[in-house]
């Protein structure tokens, strides 16, 4: 489920970790920002072409969730995700 903070909520919280995945090319893109709190995180998601077609390839849709237990296994994720 995705929720919807404000971004207020994420004032003098610090980075704990950003974790990602690597595309054939072996690059790595982020897909979540984990904070120190150990519970917020910032989900990234492409954002969807044909409603932004004039957006850049790069471009994500933010999702800020707080969820300990999912915050607990985002961090844990099996080999397939890389800490950036």
């Amino acid at each position: 489920m995705k929720n919807k903070f404000e971004m207020g909520i994420l004032i003098g919280k610090t980075i704990f970790a950003i974790k990602g995945s690597k595309n054939t090319r072996r690059r790595v893109f982020p897909e979540y920002v984990l904070f120190d709190d150990k519970k917020t995180y910032i989900q990234l998601e492409e954002q969807d072409y044909y409603a932004y077609h004039d957006c850049s390839g790069s471009a994500r849709t933010l999702y800020i969730n707080q969820d300990k237990e999912q915050w607990k296994y985002l961090l844990t994720l099996p080999d397939a995700n890389e800490d950036i």
